[in-house]
């Protein structure tokens, strides 16, 4: 399953990133995201995720095959992060809520980041660089100095 057309990749990454970005979409293109994606449906249990249920409001179903089109569409989400790295994007719905599903999963969220992304995610850096590099802010936003 490919998630991006290579050869259009020119058009949007400079030539001196073209490599990287390739490597890292190859990565998240052949990231093993099935135990995710197989306990996002429906089981009729009372435990089911609860990421699961508004899926299945707004859906009518959260089936594994709804399932395997939201895993598409995280992970052209992703992509775009990859893609466009100081550019910020929103995940929609049904792909946020695989996403924050994901993140539960904490060590394998950590697993994903550094894979796909290079670095955690969520980890002090990314925060530094979300706030501009501006330590006051980060201090004043989270009463701490990033390491």
């Amino acid at each position: 399953m490919s998630i991006i057309n290579y050869e259009d990749l020119r058009k949007y990454v400079p030539e001196e990133r073209l490599d990287q970005v390739k490597e890292r979409l190859e990565i998240l293109d052949s990231y093993d995201l099935s135990h995710i994606t197989s306990n996002f449906i429906w089981k009729g249990r009372r435990f089911s995720p609860e990421q699961v249920w508004p899926i299945k409001i707004y859906y009518g179903k959260a089936d594994r095959e709804l399932a395997e089109k939201i895993e598409k569409e995280f992970r052209r989400f992703v992509a775009l992060t990859v893609i466009f790295p100081k550019r910020l994007f929103t995940a929609g719905g049904a792909v946020d809520l695989y996403w924050h599903f994901l993140i539960l999963h904490t060590k394998e969220y950590e697993k994903f980041s550094k894979s796909v992304w290079g670095i955690p995610k969520h980890d002090n850096v990314s925060l530094k660089k979300l706030l501009n590099n501006d330590d006051n802010s980060f201090g004043l936003r989270f009463n701490l100095k990033p390491d």
